[in-house]
């Protein structure tokens, strides 16, 4: 369907955009990422240098490990490679139980560091993101939404509007008629 077109083609493009970025370096995102990670321990995890919160200090050596992998690759020293990086933590912090809002809070503020590193070192990246969330937020909330097949929608939804609509236009068409 043509909803369905218009995600491809916006994917196919964000993909084309990145691809003419994807090896620029990312000169001090190392340094910004491993500062936040820190703050995050600080912040959350220890109390004067001892850990406090079990749980959330594994989490955070997790990503302090994802991180290092980064670190020690060449190859990754690159949009591409932060981004992916970026990609990799947010994928841990959307497996985090939603009640548990200050170890998301935690691995979100790492996250962002990662993110806001991108951007600082690559403007460009800055603005393929938002083009794509823009385009992201028409096709699937304004579009999706007048048309009822958003992610919660489904096309049974999409085909019963249609219907009541139809029905609702003959019903209208009969009054008119009668009235003459």
């Amino acid at each position: 369907n043509k909803l369905t077109q218009a995600q491809v083609l916006k994917n196919k493009a964000y993909k084309q955009e990145m691809d003419t970025i994807k090896g620029d370096p990312v000169d001090g995102a190392c340094e910004n990422i491993r500062k936040a990670l820190d703050d995050a321990k600080q912040q959350f995890a220890e109390t004067n240098g001892a850990t406090t919160d079990p749980a959330m200090a594994k989490m955070l050596a997790e990503m302090e490990k994802r991180i290092a992998r980064f670190e020690a690759d060449p190859r990754l020293q690159n949009v591409a490679g932060v981004d992916a990086l970026k990609r990799n933590l947010q994928t841990m912090v959307d497996k985090i139980e939603i009640g548990n809002k200050s170890m998301r809070s935690a691995g979100q503020s790492v996250v962002r560091s990662v993110q806001q590193s991108l951007v600082q070192s690559n403007p460009k990246y800055a603005q393929i993101m938002k083009k794509y969330a823009d385009e992201s937020e028409f096709i699937d909330v304004d579009v999706g939404k007048t048309l009822g097949v958003t992610s919660r929608a489904n096309i049974e939804t999409m085909f019963n509007k249609l219907m009541k609509t139809t029905q609702e236009t003959q019903k209208s068409k009969g009054r008119a008629v009668q009235s003459l």
